[in-house]
């Protein structure tokens, strides 16, 4: 399924930019432990978590995730700003 489906699927909001919304997703996986996430990330695969720090963003960077999901209305926290 490509990406732009998926969003528009579930009518999900979009944090951030993404190179490409037609970026094919092949398998998705959901996680709540960074350690289970950087094992099941590929660059095919969706991220679904409740994580909301920068090690989500660094873990989707080092295994060229194309996105992830973040559920119960968690919203991204606004990195690089003081709290």
């Amino acid at each position: 399924m490509k990406l732009r489906d998926l969003i528009q699927s579930i009518e999900a909001s979009i944090a951030t930019s993404c190179p490409s919304q037609d970026i094919e997703i092949e398998s998705i996986y959901a996680g709540d432990r960074i350690s289970d996430l950087l094992s099941k990330g590929t660059a095919g695969t969706l991220l679904v978590t409740n994580l909301t720090g920068l090690q989500i963003v660094r873990v989707a960077e080092l295994m060229d995730v194309p996105a992830f999901c973040l559920l119960n209305d968690v919203a991204p926290k606004v990195w690089g700003k003081d709290e």
